[in-house]
């Protein structure tokens, strides 16, 4: 039985949270969305590493690449600058109404995620 849902990209701040939650006891089912951004691929293989070296078997996967479609970005969009253009509007609220369902579905009570404090993290 997992405790929480950790939605987790692959990169530094998701991964550390997955390893706090099993270091404290809680076992996460990290869930990766994939919202059509560039990286996905790096990101969901990273992930696959990272639970992989902790026992946590595959990530959950969540398909919202017609979000990425129509939401364009500097993260979706090759034609973009990747840094000035990065903002995504509300990506994050829709990870975690995604999470949200998810939990529900599975019994589970908590949601985590980590986030750098940055003006893109909306």
């Amino acid at each position: 039985m997992r405790d929480a849902v950790c939605l987790a990209s692959g990169g530094l701040d998701s991964t550390v949270c997955l390893a706090l939650l099993l270091k404290s006891g809680v076992r996460p089912l990290p869930m990766f969305v994939d919202y059509g951004q560039i990286n996905a691929r790096k990101e969901y293989s990273s992930l696959q590493q990272s639970c992989e070296k902790l026992g946590l078997g595959s990530p959950f996967t969540v398909d919202l690449r017609g979000y990425g479609a129509g939401i364009r970005s500097g993260l979706t969009d090759p034609t973009l600058d990747i840094v000035a253009d990065a903002f995504t509007p509300c990506r994050n609220l829709l990870f975690i109404v995604m999470a949200a369902a998810v939990a529900n579905q599975t019994g589970i009570n908590k949601i985590v995620l980590g986030l750098l404090t940055e003006a893109t993290m909306l």
